[in-house]
């Protein structure tokens, strides 16, 4: 282990040493990152653990760069490179290119294959199937439920079927109505058809790994090749995500789940909450127990407030910094009130000194909410990114910019990667000159291009519009083992592909280029093409926060907002039917898991926060919410000139 002077709690050196299993239960702030990986560091140190044989397995992607940031400092460069640290979804992705030919995949020495679609993809095959089920179906009561379900309705409930484990058979066994039964029939064709054209979903991500460990072989090779699992925000974990964990582990008991039933959020997306760790001890009866009880992160005052949110269900945490300048507890007219109200709070915040727009979020319970802020920033000139908004890979110059990094490892076989470049620059590549090249063949690949010469009915501009995409891929083919960003940025420049002048001349042309910028970031955290595109493909169906160092104020739902810190936090709307929301007032389970999400986004700050309620929203009076009663008052102010202080002593 290099030379750390990181100083460590008795808690935490027990969760780092412990040599079985282990459950340690982390508050917010309480430094589990840096626990998740002074444990792995010790597991090599102690020689108690091979690199190799090690997987931590976090929850979201930011998480991963951040612990193998972490391990960078801690172990050596070669131990790094051996360990594994990825999402959950990431690694069904890994396990599938490794042993999908157990379940009839078939794979390339690439590990490229099979190709995960993105959600765009999904429900575009999801309508094509539903078509061919309602005409197969002809005039029965299936044909007619279909006709009456919409493409996303059948694709969600293909996705929940997957999200909880479930296959297509055993989905068709479940239920008996005329809606499952139809649905059904689709999910068992979607399925057959992603099978037959060697693809998966963002589902089969999780559902196809689980299959896998069914397999004598697959389980034996995996649980020798992980022998110490550790596995990050154990609290979001679902079911069958924790039956992949489980079957990896279940010849040995060196498996560590760290997580805060406190930030249990995602209970609506299938996640165990608190009874994951029931299931765990149950599992694993003879694991320590460690809680970590210490806040490195928040001021004193914000860990009150967070404490006073959860008094009935939560021991105190310890605050390790200073009280902090007092939490601001704002009542305003209305949302439109309420967003020039934070505009000039971060904009006193930034001139003062006291942070940076992109030390600062903005928390709302719902996307409805985000429109008045944008608004209001946008008034004030201040920059700032609304987290979620669209998918970041499915903008097409993300797309075709990955798409030339998969042919420089690929041209002759990655037919999907082909078809996305194929009008980029514009080759004039019509719909008719794709079906002269490409002919009876079911996709179009590298090879037809380069029999484009001999292709009848061809214009020489096309003609030559072809040769200039091969010389393309002949240079990326040279340049195919230099690191990804280095290649992203050959791709952008004019001395390159010179796709940057290409987006430069379309329409929100800085957006799009910001994005590109955004994706060369990206790329810069690895060594390898091919280890890069495989992190991007197990993204699909997400829209990772981008982590670019953009000077800009983040604007987010609470759910997007956890795993992150900001020096300065506003959570706003806070009233009844908001926070907590009006979906949960009718069950005591919601209002909690409403509760926990409120805390979560108060311990996202970790020098200021402000609160916001209104006495009217969307021209309809509204109460103040119950999570208001309670906190503190001795920390507590209720005018924005009182806070000027905290501006003025920056």
């Amino acid at each position: 282990m290099k030379n750390s002077s990181f100083a460590l709690t008795p808690e935490q050196e027990s969760a780092i040493t412990h040599p079985g299993a282990l459950m340690v239960t982390a508050g917010a702030g309480s430094g589990k990152t840096r626990v998740l990986a002074y444990r792995v560091a010790h597991l090599i140190n102690s020689g108690a653990g091979e690199p190799f044989n090690i997987l931590a397995v976090t929850f979201s992607v930011r998480a991963a760069r951040e612990l193998r940031e972490r391990l960078a400092d801690l172990v050596m460069p070669e131990a790094a490179r051996l360990l594994t640290v990825c999402t959950l979804h990431a690694l069904g992705l890994r396990m599938l290119r490794e042993s999908g030919d157990m379940l009839g995949y078939a794979l390339d020495e690439n590990r490229r294959t099979p190709h995960v679609i993105n959600m765009a993809e999904s429900q575009s095959l999801t309508a094509a199937v539903m078509k061919e089920c309602a005409a197969d179906g002809g005039g029965s009561s299936q044909a007619a439920v279909l006709d009456r379900l919409g493409a996303e309705d059948v694709a969600y409930l293909i996705s929940d079927a997957k999200a909880n484990g479930t296959n297509p058979d055993a989905f068709a066994q479940g239920y008996h109505d005329a809606i499952h039964a139809g649905v059904a029939v689709c999910y068992r064709n979607y399925q057959a058809k992603l099978k037959s054209s060697n693809r998966v979903d963002f589902g089969d991500l999780i559902l196809q790994p689980l299959q896998l460990l069914k397999v004598p072989e697959a389980l034996a090779f995996y649980q020798s090749r992980w022998q110490h699992i550790l596995v990050d925000e154990f609290q979001d974990t679902s079911r069958p995500q924790y039956e992949i964990l489980r079957g990896i582990a279940g010849r040995h008991t060196q498996l560590t789940v760290i997580g805060d039933t406190h930030q249990s959020i995602y209970t609506f997306r299938g996640a165990m909450g608190g009874e994951g760790f029931g299931q765990f001890r149950r599992d694993f009866p003879e694991a320590k127990v460690v809680s970590l009880s210490h806040n490195f992160r928040s001021s004193a005052n914000i860990v009150a407030v967070g404490d006073a949110l959860l008094r009935d269900i939560k021991p105190r945490q310890h605050a390790m910094k200073p009280c902090g300048p007092p939490v601001l507890l704002l009542r305003v007219s209305s949302e439109y009130e309420e967003a020039i109200t934070v505009a000039r709070e971060l904009e006193h915040a930034a001139r003062t000194g006291f942070a940076r727009y992109d030390e600062c979020a903005v928390l709302c319970r719902t996307n409805a909410q985000i429109p008045a802020i944008e608004k209001a920033l946008l008034h004030a000139s201040i920059p700032y990114h609304v987290v979620g908004r669209g998918g970041f890979f499915d903008h097409s110059e993300v797309r075709q910019s990955l798409a030339y990094l998969s042919l420089s490892q690929d041209a002759a076989g990655d037919a999907y990667a082909l078809r996305a470049i194929l009008n980029v620059p514009p080759r004039g590549l019509g719909p008719h000159e794709l079906a002269v090249l490409q002919g009876d063949a079911p996709e179009i690949t590298a090879q037809h291009l380069m029999d484009a010469r001999l292709a009848p009915g061809l214009k020489p501009k096309v003609r030559q519009n072809v040769e200039s995409l091969l010389d393309a891929l002949r240079r990326l083919e040279r340049l195919r083992d230099i690191p990804p960003a280095r290649l992203l940025e050959y791709i952008l420049s004019d001395d390159g592909l010179g796709l940057q002048r290409h987006w430069a001349s379309l329409p929100s042309a800085s957006e799009r280029l910001e994005r590109m910028r955004e994706l060369v970031i990206m790329a810069r955290a690895f060594e390898r093409v091919a280890e890069f595109l495989n992190e991007v493909d197990a993204l699909a169906g997400q829209d990772p926060l981008s982590d670019t160092g953009w000077e800009r104020v983040q604007v987010m739902t609470l759910h997007d907002a956890k795993g992150l810190e900001f020096k300065l936090v506003f959570v706003v709307g806070l009233e009844e039917g908001q926070i907590p929301h009006f979906h949960s007032l009718c069950s005591r389970r919601g209002l909690e898991e409403e509760r926990r999400l409120c805390y979560v986004g108060f311990t996202r700050a970790s020098d200021a926060l402000c609160l916001t309620y209104a006495r009217e929203r969307n021209g309809r009076p509204v109460l103040p919410s119950r999570f208001l009663q309670g906190l503190p008052a001795e920390i507590i102010i209720r005018h924005p000139l009182a806070w000027a202080h905290v501006w003025a002593a920056a």
